[in-house]
């Protein structure tokens, strides 16, 4: 009996990890705020090949702003609902006019994120 319950737990915790890792990788930075416009929306899109980890940056620039607009918030929503990519800020982003992230995918998966920008 205490086999049967131990390998019991072990499925359901194992079930509730499965479908807790189904929810993509959905991420933001910063707050939006009433007064803030959106300043660029774009589908980040990079196939996946079997057996390769596939890396794309994903550039936002204000170029020929004679006054740039801050940087207030940026939401990332995975389109591709599992096994999605990460996704990490690695220069400027919330307080500055530009913005460079690094989607990372699992072995064997692409990225298919949805950038939405978020300033004033």
């Amino acid at each position: 009996m205490a086999k049967f319950l131990c390998l019991t737990s072990f499925v359901v915790a194992a079930a509730i990890v499965t479908l807790c890792s189904a929810n993509g990788n959905d991420y933001q930075w910063g707050t939006i705020g009433a007064a803030d416009k959106l300043m660029a929306k774009e589908v980040v899109f990079k196939p996946g090949f079997l057996g390769t980890v596939t890396t794309h940056n994903y550039v936002y620039q204000q170029v020929g702003a004679a006054a740039p607009l801050t940087i207030k918030a940026i939401k990332i929503t995975d389109k591709k609902k599992f096994k999605g990519a990460t996704a990490v800020v690695a220069s400027g982003g919330v307080g500055s006019s530009d913005v460079t992230i690094t989607f990372t995918s699992l072995r064997g998966s692409g990225i298919k994120s949805l950038v939405e920008i978020y300033g004033s």
